[in-house]
């Protein structure tokens, strides 16, 4: 199988009654033409988790890795709802390499609806309001990408990824917050600095005019954002290292984390 892009995510799972039932998988892999003759000499091997709260099965690679998905089911979930009423940020339902979180609705038009709301944007707030920030700065952090890559199916990304997240919100304290909510802020900043207006042209709507983002320009304040969250899930030195660098081969060389 080819993977000229790195674009096919695939996993292998094997189970053994030698031990006991168990399953083992690898994380999820991607790989370029050149290195797919090499590719089975690389993959790793870590024990797999079925997680009951999301009724799926983890994948960890390691130990390292393994470790951080068992500290996040720790804490609990439910910070996050869906809010169609009165929203206070926008996720967008099929990441890439980064999984947008905005705070501002981006700009959108078709020829049959003019300027409107991206349907792949979908609305989401906080269960108190100092709290959005927060859930902001934390769905767009390296960690969510990983728990969501590893927990879920690579592709989607709608209200049971998003809800099901445990950011473990009784356990943050207000200076955590403000520093999540700063971070946030910043972030969208340097998103906006860095977005690019885009035109095409499909068979239903037409012309299509839209913003497109590239979160791996604002990857260092989005580390910044792992980096307080360490605290927050009491994550090693080593854990938050792996977590920043997770699919880092594919997340920062690729040139296609657009909308």
């Amino acid at each position: 199988m080819s993977c000229a892009v790195g674009k096919q995510r695939l996993t292998i799972v094997l189970r053994s009654e030698r031990t006991e039932g168990k399953f083992f998988t690898t994380c999820y892999q991607r790989w370029f033409n050149e290195g797919r003759f090499h590719l089975f000499q690389t993959l790793t091997y870590g024990a797999a988790v079925y997680n009951r709260s999301n009724g799926n099965l983890e994948k960890a690679s390691n130990s390292t890795h393994a470790s951080v998905l068992q500290k996040l089911r720790g804490s609990a979930s439910g910070a996050i709802i869906e809010s169609r009423i009165a929203p206070k940020f926008f996720v967008h339902r099929i990441p890439y390499n980064y999984v947008k979180a905005l705070t501002f609705i981006p700009y959108f038009w078709n020829e049959v609806d003019g300027e409107k709301k991206s349907e792949d944007y979908k609305p989401y707030t906080a269960i108190s309001s100092k709290m959005n920030g927060s859930a902001v700065a934390a769905l767009n952090s390296n960690l969510f990408f990983m728990w969501w890559h590893s927990a879920y199916e690579g592709y989607h990304c709608g209200k049971h990824e998003i809800t099901s997240f445990p950011l473990g919100a009784n356990r943050l304290s207000d200076e955590m917050m403000v520093t999540l909510s700063k971070l946030s802020n910043d972030l969208m900043k340097d998103l906006k600095k860095y977005k690019n207006r885009k035109e095409a042209n499909y068979k239903r709507t037409g012309s299509v005019v839209y913003d497109e983002f590239f979160p791996r320009k604002s990857k260092v304040i989005i580390d910044q954002i792992d980096v307080e969250l360490q605290k927050h899930f009491d994550l090693s030195d080593d854990e938050v290292d792996f977590v920043i660098n997770y699919d880092i081969k594919y997340r920062i060389g690729s040139t296609d984390d657009g909308e």
